[in-house]
């Protein structure tokens, strides 16, 4: 194990959740959790104040709430900005920093703690495109992890891919793997502007030396990935070798983050600059957005473009060094605003303390290191001066008592007239009310308590005078419109999306339970005793594409208002990532399959968890995968996933390793589920001979790599353009070429006949008479129920009298596989696709608003693997 330095006797999961509020994800870094040869002497305890800091990155889904209870816990560790509240607190880290708020020179038990909170969305943004290389800088490194939480940690993973594919890049064609430790090391250093002024100036060096087996730990088994070895990446303990070739470098360019990409293409002003501009000005404008993809096709001309100029490897540096610089820059100013100016100076001694003898030992010009530590000095003064006015005017709330609850909802809904829940309205006669409209409230054992949930209620509000944290208070009462009972309330807002209701008549307004949608209430711990409850509210739509009558792909609907999914017991609420597009779906959307109609369409998901029972087995944040029934086109199956947000029942979901992306995970699920289990109904025994068809299809290309993972002899039916992909990549035995051979002249010959026939075809009469001539007659047809167009599908009359010719002893065994939803074989598969035994080849990645280019690529009927939506976020 790599040598860590002693915390104390507490562990350091424990010191986070006893001093600190509840977080998804996070990690501890830096020398004071892991050895830097010579930086401190050994007598010297981390944390204390003559030795290392504990650093901390705190993940947290909702970071205002998070400071909200954080300051009410620590509020000493915050600066002048706590006066302002946990709406400007995130503000200043999403506005000035890169979306991380710092606290620094923290006491806790005796140790000097430095802790960073940083929104999980914000997370991932950084960690999948590079756009500012902050946090995913430091999980470059060796880190050790607080808490597991899936999304995260797929980030983590795409982010420590991205950086080995970085330093591939800049590095020579053979190198040892010390020289890569120190390239990846170095990646999110170059542009830092505190690099020679307050860091120690080998400071790469002292964290590879000491965290040499964490690196090993970390990239090794990334290098021994399908995606770096089907390159021809080769690396041992003697170093690294990599190919020495134009398309090597073309494939490893379209493979690094999106803003690095775009960070080139501005460099090289190629046509690919729109796509690559775009890229930046979204990362630019929000830490926290979702980025618009770089087409695949983009990405190699990128990189196509960036090898045809001199010395490709300074526009790779050029960029980082951009991406970097912006980062340190922006973030050290907004240290400055976090800490405070005096914690500012204290914090910048500890680092020069550090820095200076290091640096010192190293430059025999002491007089340059010196003005160095003046500058800066003068620096910090400086903007600690120009922040400092900012402490002793706090922002004035405005006495209006509806203004900021009817701006609230507007920015949900576009529109104060469509939403649940609270709302603002305003008689024709100027007057100011509230209406509460779907708001599910539970009666209390007061008469006057408001009943749901189809209630809606009026009243009118008065504004007190008074402001809690910065927003204003009122008092109001309140009619419920059904029951004509009142309820005399004071309202206050507590942040940008909490208002606090409390009754003046000691009427406690109960909340509803974890299965309402149209507002998530809950109880806050600290306001229990006095009778308060937190109405947290949240929008109650979402987008998905409807169809409201079938026929062509203009019936695919962007709708962007449409309901949450209602959540019933023993399901789980999604949020989705990505999903894809069938056949089936294609085929119901058309009319040729029965259909209920209004729908949403779809059945496949990858996403994250936003809410769950405690008996699901799932919790908040987990990365899942589903087939939901929702592919069905059937009339009463449940609503599809071309959606935000889906309710899944928890057996049909799978938890996703971490290394499984989640925009495209959600390819997988129908057609791995389809072959794994029309595979299953053979009871296939390894050596046997299977003969796959549409074998580059999406359900297809599957069923090759999983017959080849039970250990089948696989030949695999297929067109011109794809048979070298099926045999060389996919690792089919025999390929058939369906446009000039006929599998039933190649294989009708006793010892070539295969055990079992695996088909996703329609059974023509003439196709089934050419099957048998190819099947053993101990063997088995497995086939897939089709019903893919007006002309195609399954012929069930001849299927069952097959079946019924096979009970009474005549002819091979046959199966007619309907996939099913099953969360613990498709658990299975991922694990496969981890273990590197199976890969989805992805055709297209379009957005939800493209389904119907998504819809017409799949109706050719010649898709090599899937057409993946990307859900917006």
């Amino acid at each position: 194990m790599q040598e860590t330095q002693n915390p104390g006797t507490k562990t350091l999961e424990d010191l986070v959740q006893r001093n600190f509020p509840a977080i998804d994800y996070g990690f501890a870094y830096g020398s004071g959790v892991f050895v830097q040869p010579d930086l401190y002497e050994a007598h010297h305890r981390p944390g204390a104040a003559s030795g290392p800091m504990l650093d901390f990155i705190f993940v947290v889904a909702d970071p205002q709430a998070w400071h909200t209870e954080n300051l009410e816990r620590n509020p000493s560790h915050y600066s002048f900005l706590k006066y302002l509240g946990p709406s400007a607190i995130c503000s200043m880290a999403d506005r000035v920093g890169v979306g991380v708020y710092f606290n620094t020179l923290v006491p806790v038990e005796g140790q000097v703690v430095k802790y960073g909170v940083v929104s999980l969305a914000a997370f991932q943004q950084d960690l999948q495109h590079w756009s500012h290389l902050y946090v995913g800088g430091r999980l470059h490194k060796p880190v050790a992890a607080l808490t597991q939480h899936g999304a995260a940690e797929a980030a983590r993973r795409q982010n420590l891919r991205s950086a080995l594919t970085a330093s591939l890049l800049l590095l020579p064609q053979a190198c040892s793997l010390k020289d890569l430790f120190r390239r990846l090391a170095a990646l999110s250093y170059m542009g830092d502007v505190r690099m020679g002024l307050a860091e120690d100036s080998r400071k790469v060096e002292r964290i590879v030396a000491g965290s040499y087996e964490g690196f090993s730990q970390l990239y090794l088994p990334l290098l021994q990935e399908p995606t770096f070895q089907q390159l021809g990446v080769a690396a041992d303990a003697e170093g690294l070798q990599q190919q020495d070739s134009h398309d090597y470098r073309v494939q490893l360019f379209s493979q690094l983050p999106s803003v690095l990409l775009a960070r080139v293409a501005s460099k090289l002003g190629t046509a690919v600059n729109s796509a690559a501009a775009a890229v930046q000005a979204r990362a630019a404008a929000s830490v926290s957005a979702e980025l618009p993809p770089l087409p695949d096709g983009v990405r190699r001309d990128i990189g196509a473009a960036a090898l045809a100029a001199p010395r490709y490897q300074r526009l790779i540096k050029s960029g980082l060094h951009s991406i970097v610089a912006n980062s340190s820059r922006r973030q050290a100013v907004a240290g400055v605003l976090y800490a405070g100016p005096f914690r500012s100076l204290r914090y910048l001694g500890r680092k020069l303390a550090k820095a200076w003898p290091l640096n010192h030992s190293q430059q025999q010009d002491s007089k340059m290191q010196a003005g160095k530590v003046a500058l800066a000095l003068a620096v910090v003064l400086a903007v600690a001066h120009a922040a400092e006015p900012q402490a002793a005017q706090p922002q004035k709330a405005a006495p209006t008592p509806f203004g900021l609850l009817n701006g609230l909802y507007q920015k949900w809904s576009g529109s104060p007239l469509a939403v649940h829940g609270f709302r603002a309205i305003q008689n024709s006669k100027g007057g100011k009310g509230l209406l509460i409209s779907g708001a599910q409230l539970t009666a209390s054992t007061s008469t006057s308590a408001l009943v749901g949930p189809a209630t809606a209620a009026h009243g009118h509000a008065k504004y007190t005078g008074l402001t809690f944290n910065k927003y204003p208070t009122f008092t109001a009462w309140i009619k419920d419109v059904a029951s004509n009972k009142t309820s005399n309330v004071r309202m206050v807002q507590a942040d940008a999306a909490t208002i606090y209701v409390y009754a003046l008549n000691a009427t406690v307004l109960n909340p509803p339970n974890a299965t309402n949608t149209n507002s998530v209430w809950t109880r806050p711990r600290e306001l229990d005793k006095a009778g308060i409850i937190c109405a947290r509210a949240s929008s109650s739509t979402m987008q998905a594409v409807v169809i409201h009558k079938t026929g062509g792909l203009e019936v695919l609907q962007l709708v962007k208002d449409f309901p949450l999914p209602e959540i019933k017991p023993g399901q789980v609420l999604v949020k989705l990532h990505s999903s894809s597009v069938n056949p089936v779906e294609a085929a119901g959307r058309a009319g040729h399959v029965p259909f209920s109609l209004p729908r949403i369409l779809g059945g496949d998901l990858a996403g994250v968890v936003a809410q769950a029972d405690e008996g699901s087995g799932f919790r908040r944040g987990d990365a899942v995968a589903a087939l939901t029934p929702g592919f069905r086109p059937a009339k009463g199956d449940p609503q599809g996933t071309y959606a935000q947000y889906v309710a899944v029942d928890a057996a049909h979901l799978a938890k996703l390793p971490a290394s499984i992306p989640l925009d495209t995970a959600g390819g997988l699920p129908l057609v791995g589920l389809t072959a794994w289990q029309a595979l299953m109904e053979a009871k296939p025994v390894p050596g046997q001979r299977v003969l796959v068809f549409a074998a580059a299809g999406g359900v297809g290309h599957v069923a090759v790599q999983l017959a080849k993972s039970l250990g089948l002899f696989t030949v695999g039916v297929t067109g011109p353009k794809n048979l070298a992909w099926v045999r060389e990549s996919l690792g089919a035995d025999e390929v058939v070429d369906y446009t000039s051979q006929d599998f039933a002249d190649l294989y009708s010959s006793p010892d070539k006949q295969f055990d079992i026939v695996w088909d996703c075809l329609s059974n023509t009469p003439d196709r089934t008479a050419k099957i048998l001539s190819v099947l053993k007659p101990s063997g088995h047809y497995s086939h897939i129920r089709n019903s893919a167009g007006p002309s195609a599908g399954s012929d069930m009359t001849a299927l069952q009298q097959m079946q019924a010719a096979h009970a009474a002893g005549e002819g091979p065994s046959v199966s007619i596989t309907l996939v099913t939803p099953n969360g613990k074989q498709l658990e299975h598969l991922f694990q496969l696709w981890e273990a590197g035994q199976l890969r989805l080849e992805v055709a297209q990645v379009l957005p939800l608003a493209r389904v119907a280019d998504a819809h017409q690529q799949v109706e050719t009927g010649h898709t090599r693997g899937k057409v993946v939506l990307t859900i917006p976020q």
